[in-house]
């Protein structure tokens, strides 16, 4: 592999991770990921003594499983909504209008300090958020 595909996987990669949107949890936080992975697939015969327990459960914890599965749930829905954020900023001309708004709040703190007030006073104008209707 050349420096320069080296360089541009890892842009791909930073990007993904500092936008949480990499394809599993897993290389986010690889140590709880595999005690998660242990503690409910692969660590099975730990807990009953007996040796042929099979699928039968020995401990009931209903509640801490239940919230285990919201904990889990609303995981996963978050990573959808910021998924979908994400795809949606790429697919629209909304990042650009956030850089350009941006761009005019710096624009109009510049003729607040020059004592431009007529211009500061357009932009103010111009940065209005639209009335709801």
């Amino acid at each position: 592999m050349s420096r320069f595909e080296e360089k541009e996987l890892f842009k791909s990669y930073m990007e993904d991770y500092n936008t949480a949107t990499l394809p599993n949890k897993k290389f986010y936080d690889l140590e709880a990921w595999e005690r998660e992975t242990a503690a409910t697939g692969g660590g099975g015969g730990g807990g009953g003594g007996g040796g042929g327990g099979g699928g039968e459960r020995m401990v009931f914890n209903d509640e801490a499983e239940r919230k285990k599965e919201l904990l889990a749930e609303r995981q996963r829905e978050h990573a959808e909504r910021l998924r979908a954020a994400y795809e949606e900023l790429q697919t629209t001309d909304k990042a650009q209008a956030m850089r350009e708004q941006e761009l005019m709040r710096a624009k109009m703190a510049l003729a607040y300090r020059t004592g431009d007030q007529k211009e500061a006073a357009r932009l103010a104008e111009r940065l209005k958020p639209d009335e709801p209707k």
